[in-house]
């Protein structure tokens, strides 16, 4: 009857490293989505001014830049296509290697607590609380 029902113990390392490669396969997904969408959302376009003043070469795909760059906040400029097919890879600005996803929630934490604090003030102060005896909303 042991020998019917044991537990193939040689199974497990290899689902436990499919499990983990999986896992890091989602995280670099779930990062590169959130840099895209960061790069979308906060990164300025380089102005023709921008482009000028640069050494004119994209370091990504080495071609010239004329028009589509954006401008990270490290103030580095690449095309635009090409560097969303960066941050797909790494988070990170392909020159100095600052971390783009740190740099954005640092610059966007640091213009919105005032906001925040500003909005939750008057909304606390309008509204009365009602709190039950756990301290809970």
């Amino acid at each position: 009857m042991v020998k019917l029902y044991t537990l193939p113990l040689f199974a497990l390392r290899p689902m436990y490293f499919t499990m983990r490669n999986f896992k890091k396969a989602f995280q670099d997904i779930v990062m590169s989505r959130r840099a895209i969408r960061n790069m979308n959302m906060f990164y300025p376009d380089a102005t023709s001014e921008e482009l000028a003043a640069a050494d004119n070469v994209c370091i990504i795909c080495r071609e010239e830049m004329i028009a589509a760059s954006k401008k990270l906040p490290c103030n580095h400029i690449f095309h635009t296509v090409c560097l969303r097919s960066w941050f797909q890879r790494q988070q990170t600005c392909p020159t100095c290697r600052l971390n783009i996803l740190r740099s954005a929630v640092s610059s966007v934490d640091s213009r919105q607590p005032n906001q925040v604090r500003g909005d939750v003030s008057t909304s606390q102060s309008n509204q009365p609380s009602t709190m039950n005896s756990e301290g809970i909303l």
